[in-house]
């Protein structure tokens, strides 16, 4: 009976992961949209405003995912978005001031990196952190809802949050924020700014009537003090990461289909260490582990079932890329390294934020998914320097 309940439970948790992993093959679509649209624009630094966006917006998709499963398992939010909990409103209130402090932040950085280095004029770079807020609120209008429904569902029907909500959400968040980017774009160019202030004027004063109405719960006050942090961090590693990327990238570059699949090894690496993170996350917040020990003597076998999971997902990959002239081992090997790296960082940033009494939901996702693309790409290059 013992065994039968154990293998119900990791048949279940691999079902779940091949379903969260296999979205992000529609991530395909965001990067033919950017590719599409963004090269041809007539100012290079709307092209390196891209990823900033991108990256806080997986930042505030994160740790509202993240947040939103541990509470799910907890009992502090009810499955359904009518009549929900205090706390409930109080995360989707604290949700809704980031948008404002992180598209500041990311405007404001490229903005900084393209007067220092790029020949624009301070005024033509000053709508940089208009466009940033605008296009992350107005996503986050969309991912609140659309995420909550997600979570809700699938915690209806029996499928854990921890696994399925941020994987199948980062993709449609991405693919959605890319859209929003151009058409904001497109915005401003035909109408120049009174929409796009308007917009500007509606993130604010939801921000400031969020933080009127809880800036006094200590809840509100410690995720936002946290998630700054985070996308602090966020926002430096992928400046950091994206130079180093940028550097190395013509010794893989020679695998063409390689490259052609790598949106999709990022964004199944981040999502990894994600359902890894999300699951220690909850274990933690429950009591069911304190340290790293008791967190791989909990859940150990899950570990395991992911990681085989994964790799079953990329050797698909590989067969797929083998037939344009793109080794399987190349792949495989490559994949295997990153899933070997992913996994400790996803363990340790659970355990480290959860002693020193931070949320680790407003860390693991943000930090995890910040991680992946450069630890992927070095992953494949030391896979490419083997053959």
């Amino acid at each position: 009976m013992a065994l039968r309940k154990y293998l119900y439970r990791y048949e279940h948790l691999a079902f779940q992961t091949s379903l969260a992993l296999l979205f992000d093959i529609l991530g395909l679509l965001s990067g033919w949209l950017a590719a599409t649209y963004l090269l041809g624009l007539k100012y290079p630094w709307l092209l390196i405003l891209y990823p900033g966006i991108l990256g806080v917006r997986g930042a505030i998709s994160g740790i509202f995912s993240g947040r939103l499963g541990t509470s799910l398992h907890l009992g502090l939010v009810k499955p359904g978005l009518r009549k929900n909990t205090y706390y409930f409103n109080l995360l989707v209130a604290s949700t809704f001031t980031l948008p404002l402090i992180g598209g500041l932040l990311s405007g404001f950085m490229t903005l900084s990196v393209v007067f220092l280095f790029y020949r624009a004029s301070f005024i033509e770079v000053l709508i940089l952190p208009l466009i940033s807020t605008t296009v992350i609120f107005l996503s986050t209008l969309i991912l609140v809802p659309l995420a909550s429904q997600v979570a809700f569902t699938a915690f209806r029907y029996g499928l854990d949050p921890d696994v399925v909500l941020y994987p199948i959400m980062s993709t449609i968040a991405d693919l959605g924020a890319t859209a929003i980017y151009i058409v904001v774009v497109e915005i401003y160019f035909r109408y120049s700014l009174i929409p796009l202030l308007s917009f500007f004027a509606a993130c604010l004063a939801i921000s400031v009537i969020s933080y009127l109405k809880f800036g006094k719960e200590r809840e509100f006050a410690e995720s936002l003090r946290e998630s700054i942090y985070a996308m602090l961090f966020l926002l430096f590693f992928e400046n950091v990461a994206g130079s180093a990327l940028h550097s190395i990238s013509g010794k893989i570059e020679k695998f063409a289909s390689l490259m052609a699949l790598y949106p999709v090894l990022i964004d199944s690496l981040g999502d990894i260490g994600s359902i890894t993170g999300s699951r220690l996350t909850t274990l933690l917040a429950v009591g069911h582990a304190k340290n790293w020990r008791e967190l791989l003597k909990a859940c150990g076998g899950d570990l395991l079932i992911v990681s085989a999971t994964a790799m079953l997902f990329y050797s698909l990959l590989g067969f797929t890329a083998s037939s344009i002239n793109t080794s399987l081992l190349l792949i495989l090997i490559g994949c295997a390294i990153a899933v070997a790296l992913i996994i400790p960082i996803s363990i340790f940033t659970a355990v480290v934020t959860h002693r020193y009494k931070l949320n680790p939901d407003n860390f693991v996702n943000p930090i995890v998914s910040s991680m992946a693309d450069g630890l992927m790409t070095l992953s494949l290059l030391l896979a490419a320097f083997l053959f």
